[in-house]
């Protein structure tokens, strides 16, 4: 049964047609629907250089949707770290006797770089 003749039916279906057992008809994979294409070709022509200086005009003037100004950042220069906040060091001696001589000097550095921030401390 592993080819079936063309006039062979299932019960309770059409008739099978050669369009039906053709394997890999229709557009190729990995070509876009001529309609995405055309629309994505109308798009394109709409985004001009006027486009493009009025954006600039906006944000130079703060008047950018945030949104928009966000993801440009992102496009030119990464999305931002998504990392965890460092931990909240304390200066209990148990703790610190704790802590690996790596750790306190990271803690050292966070504290100097949360000075230079805060214009605090010793420069």
């Amino acid at each position: 049964m592993a080819s079936r003749e063309i006039t062979e039916r299932k019960p309770n279906s059409r008739p099978a047609s050669l369009a039906n057992l053709r394997r890999g008809g229709g557009r190729p994979k990995g070509i876009p629907n001529k309609v995405s294409r055309e629309v994505r070709e109308l798009a394109l022509r709409l985004f001009d250089d006027t486009y493009w200086e009025r954006i600039r005009a906006r944000l130079l003037k703060g008047r950018l949707a945030p949104a928009l100004e966000a993801r440009l950042l992102a496009y030119a220069y990464g999305e931002p770290k998504t990392q965890p906040p460092p931990p909240q060091w304390t200066l209990e001696p148990a703790t610190l006797a704790k802590l690996s001589n790596e750790d306190l000097e990271r803690a050292m550095r966070h504290a100097e770089e949360v000075q230079k921030i805060l214009g605090v401390g010793a420069s």
